[in-house]
Parts: C-alpha cells; structure tokens; sequence
C-alpha cells in the first residue's frame, strides 16, 4: 500500500506522472516511487505497467532501473523502484555546463558501454525502448549508469518487425522516423548516439524544434 511508503521529497513530474524520493516504513530502505494517472486520455493501464514491470524483469543486467514492486492505488499506479539518488543525466550535463567542466573520456568510455549492453540485451530480446534520451538514463551510487522508463517500449514479433508509432523525444528521433518510415532497433542506437553527443559536447547536436518541423515537411 502507498501508505507504506514516508515521501522524502519530489524527483521530478512529467505530463501523466511524479517521481518521489520515498522510505520504505518497515524495512527503512529507500526506493524511487513512480506514481502515474489513470486517465482514458493517455492510454495508461495496470496492464500496461505489469507488462513493463515484466520486461525489466527478464532483463539480467545492473544498468537498468529495477522495480521493487508494482500496484494500483484509487486512479492512480504506483511502481517502487530502485532509487537513484544521483539523478538523471539531464540534471548531469545541465550542472557539468554551467560549471564548464566536461567529463573525461574513461568516464563517457564506461558509461556508453553500460547503456549498450542494456541495448544489446532488449534486442537480442526484440525489445524496442523507443524512448532513450538523457532524462530516462539515471546514475547509480557508484556512478553507473541505468537506464529507466520503459513504458514507451514495443517487443517485435521477430528480428525483421518494424514499428511506425511515434514516441521518443523529438530531439532523439532518428532519420527514418523523420521521414515517416517504419523503424526498427537501430533507432534506439541512434538514440543512444544524441546521449553520446549531449556527453561530449554538453548540449544537443540540434534541437527538437527543427526536427519537428522537418518532420511535418
């Protein structure tokens, strides 16, 4: 139950969901609490979190944000995960450019590994995340990188499917998608190729409102 659970403070909030910096009351461990809407409008059911819960299960690999446990609450659903309290790499870079101090190379070495073994496990599994960019990527205690939020993701029927629904970021969509084809898990990798810049370079190799127009041209 939520009431498990003693709020900290807010991580973040987004258009159908908050994050909060929760303690377990019973164990005194502290979790991240995803608590997401329940609304027609969004297409958000318990089936779909437990589907989610379910492909992060089957994912053997430290570099993904685990869940703890999973449950409805009045119109809300609430996803217990592994809290990590070093934030997301979006707050990561904001905070290394206003400090102008980039990261060394060893770092961004190890990081990019970390993600693509992830990426290497979900599509020897067909799993498409869809949604990879700088706020969905977390870092751990020991400085690892995690990646999050799969409630975009689509599992292919088989290595030659292909998805035509939009739902990443526009400033991580990849050129096929730009030009209104079907795409495939070489769009999450390209995805992970804007991660790569934003690391480097500490902003975006180009920004979503050009890329936005460019599709709708």
């Amino acid at each position: 139950m939520i009431t498990d659970y003693k709020i900290i403070s807010k991580l973040g909030e987004g258009k159908y969901a908050f994050a909060y910096h929760v303690i377990e009351r019973s164990s005194k461990k502290q979790y991240c609490m995803r608590i997401l809407k329940l609304q027609k409008r969004n297409g958000i059911s318990f089936e779909d979190m437990e589907i989610e819960v379910n492909v992060l299960e089957c994912l053997d690999t430290p570099f993904v944000v685990k869940c703890h446990k999973h449950f409805e609450h009045t119109d809300r659903l609430v996803m217990i995960t592994e809290l990590c309290e070093l934030g997301d790499f979006f707050a990561m870079i904001n905070e290394s450019k206003k400090e102008q101090k980039k990261f060394t190379e060893n770092q961004i070495i190890d990081w990019m590994i970390q993600i693509l073994l992830v990426m290497q496990q979900c599509h020897h599994q067909k799993i498409l995340h869809r949604d990879i960019n700088v706020k969905n990527i977390f870092l751990a205690n020991d400085y690892s990188a995690k990646l999050g939020d799969f409630g975009a993701f689509k599992i292919l029927s088989n290595s030659n499917d292909k998805a035509s629904s939009i739902v990443t970021t526009y400033s991580s969509l990849a050129p096929e998608i730009c030009a209104g084809h079907k795409y495939n898990h070489k769009s999450d990798i390209w995805s992970v190729g804007i991660v790569l810049y934003q690391l480097c370079a500490l902003e975006l190799p180009f920004y979503s409102t050009i890329i936005q127009q460019n599709y709708k041209n």
